[in-house]
C-alpha cells in the first residue's frame, strides 16, 4: 500500500514526532490547504504534503537523508563518491548520478 509522510496541521510540538507516515487508505480526503500544499484529512488528524525541504530533511533523517544544502537534501547511504570542486561538491551515488551541492567536503 502506498505511504504518505506528512506534517501535522495541527498540535505540533516541534520536534520529530509532528512527522506522521500514512497510508493512502486512510484518506478520507483530501483539500489544497493553500495554493500549493494539499492536506490530507484523516481519521486521526490532517497532515500537510511535506512542501519545504526543511521539513524533508527532518521528516526522512531516520532513513538517512540529510539536507547538504538550500536545495538538495540527500540519501548519504547511496552516496558512491564525493569530489571536491573549487564551488562545492559533486556528490556520486551508486547508480552513477550525480548532484552537485555547495557544501564543501574535504577528502
Amino acid at each position: 500500500m502506498i505511504g504518505i509522510m506528512g506534517v501535522k496541521l495541527d498540535n505540533r510540538t516541534g520536534d520529530e514526532s509532528d512527522f506522521v507516515e500514512f497510508r493512502l487508505r486512510e484518506v478520507n480526503y483530501i483539500y489544497m490547504w493553500s495554493k500549493n500544499i494539499p492536506a490530507y484529512h484523516t481519521a486521526n488528524g490532517t497532515y500537510l504534503a511535506l512542501s519545504k525541504l526543511t521539513d524533508v530533511a527532518a521528516a526522512y533523517g531516520k532513513y538517512g537523508f540529510q539536507r547538504y544544502d538550500q536545495s538538495s537534501v540527500i540519501n548519504v547511504d547511496k552516496i558512491k563518491d564525493k569530489v571536491p570542486q573549487s564551488d562545492g561538491t559533486l556528490i556520486i551515488f551508486q547508480d552513477e548520478s550525480s548532484v552537485k551541492v555547495t557544501k564543501k567536503f574535504k577528502n
